[in-house]
Order: structure tokens, then C-alpha cells, then sequence
């Protein structure tokens, strides 16, 4: 019967349902199908620079509390872009490579970082799961360990651990409170309401159409164009980096 802290070296070394009844509802990009999808296509593999080292804790064989946590052997693929310090560590003569990073490969989204159990006290998870990661840099003498878009509460209890907090800045589009599209372009001067409704009727002209397709609906047939949309977005980019192969969309 597991019990106390356990680093798997995948998701396939945990039942599915395990993990997921502490993701919840909260996002798509933590739950086990698409974890365990990246590491299953390479896209997250040693030879890929990412190696999954998931910290789990356990209760009488129950699973409490969890973080993704993988060993990076470079800085690709975290939306961080901390190269510069790897550079002054370089000059400094501290090994900057490997480090620790608690986060969702390629995916810059803010989210749980400490999946807890919904009947244990989350900020004691939190601290045991801080601490080890602490532990585990210090023991195999690692740079530093990183939690990418984490929770405020995540941070709160990082800091009073002596995780050094990072800011960044990110830009989304809200909505505050339109109930409809003409609602949205009320808000436009006329020349940008105007254009944007030239755009929409040069859709109509041409026959395009957009659909929602989820999960088990997606049929099979739009795999092929699905990455081919993905790699000719990366390709045409000088700055674009391909993280995902066809595998992962399969």
C-alpha cells in the first residue's frame, strides 16, 4: 500500500483516475489523457530535454496531493524564457543545467500547479510538496527548482518557504458582460465596426464556415490537417519552435 512521497517516472506508473480526482474541473491541460499523451508521443522524453520525475503524496494508498514535475535539461517549451539567467550562472561557474520545473510543458496557462485532494487541508500539502522539491534540489545538488503559473495561494506558501517570486506579464481579453456580438462591436468607433463586419462578410463570400468539434467528436479524418495547420503556423514563424509531433495529435 503506498504511503508518503513517491516520484513516479511517468504518468503510466498511475492510474488515470488517481490523478484526475485531483485535477477536478480546473483544467484540461493537467489532467492524466494529456500528460500522459506527451510523454507517450515523445514530445516530453529525456531525449527531448524532458524528464518526468512526477512528485506524488500518498495517504494509506491514497493519493493527496501531486505536481508535474519534470527535469530539464534546457529552458524550451516553459513561456519563461530565463536563458539569460542560465548565462549569468554560466559566468558565475554554476551549472545552470539540469533544474527542476514544476509546470504544464508548452502550455503558458495559469493553473493548479499542487493538485490536492478535495478532503485534505491544501495549504499542508502544499508545504510538504514545496519542501520535498526543496529537498530533492539540494540532495542531487540541482541549480534551482521553478513553479511556472502557479495559484496565488501556490505562491503565498512557495514564499514563505523561500521560493523567490517571479512577476510577469501577461494580456488577456475579457469580457465585460457583452450578451451578444453586436453588443461587442457597439463598443468599436464606426470605421473599425465597419471593417470588421467587411471581414466577416469576405468569410461568408468564400464559403467558410467554423465548427467546434470536442473531444471523442473530433473525427479522425482532421488529424492529418490539424498538425499540418500547427507546423505550417510554427514553420512560417522565425522564432517558432515544434514541441508537438503528429503522435501527440493521433
Amino acid at each position: 500500500m503506498r504511503g508518503g512521497l513517491e516520484v513516479l517516472d511517468g504518468l503510466a506508473s498511475i492510474e488515470p483516475s488517481l490523478w484526475d480526482e485531483l485535477v477536478g474541473d480546473g483544467s484540461p491541460f493537467l489532467e492524466w489523457e494529456w500528460l500522459a499523451s506527451l510523454e507517450e508521443s515523445g514530445c516530453v522524453s529525456p531525449a527531448a530535454g524532458w524528464l518526468p520525475r512526477h512528485l506524488t503524496l500518498w495517504d494509506s494508498g491514497r493519493l493527496i496531493g501531486a505536481c508535474p514535475l519534470y527535469l530539464k535539461a534546457h529552458s524550451e517549451g516553459e513561456f519563461v524564457f530565463d536563458q539569460g539567467w542560465a548565462r549569468a550562472a554560466e559566468r558565475g561557474g554554476i551549472s545552470y543545467y539540469p533544474k527542476l520545473l514544476v509546470g504544464v510543458p508548452f502550455t503558458p496557462v495559469t493553473g493548479e500547479r499542487f493538485l490536492t485532494h478535495r478532503d485534505v487541508d491544501r495549504r499542508s500539502v502544499i508545504e510538504t510538496l514545496g519542501n520535498t522539491l526543496k529537498d530533492i534540489c539540494e540532495r542531487n545538488l540541482l541549480s534551482s527548482v521553478h513553479v511556472n503559473f502557479c495559484l496565488p495561494d501556490e505562491a503565498e506558501v512557495l514564499g514563505n518557504l523561500g521560493f523567490v517570486r517571479r512577476t510577469g506579464y501577461q494580456f488577456h481579453w475579457m469580457n465585460p458582460g457583452w450578451l451578444s456580438f453586436d453588443e461587442y462591436l457597439a463598443a468599436f468607433r464606426s470605421k473599425r465596426r465597419n471593417q470588421i463586419k467587411r471581414e466577416r462578410r469576405e468569410l461568408e463570400r468564400q464559403g467558410i464556415e467554423i465548427s467546434v468539434y470536442e473531444g471523442d467528436d473530433i473525427p479522425d479524418g482532421l488529424v492529418e490537417d490539424m498538425f499540418r495547420l500547427y507546423k505550417s503556423t510554427v514553420d512560417k514563424l522565425y522564432w517558432g519552435r515544434q514541441y508537438l509531433n503528429r503522435e501527440l495529435f493521433e
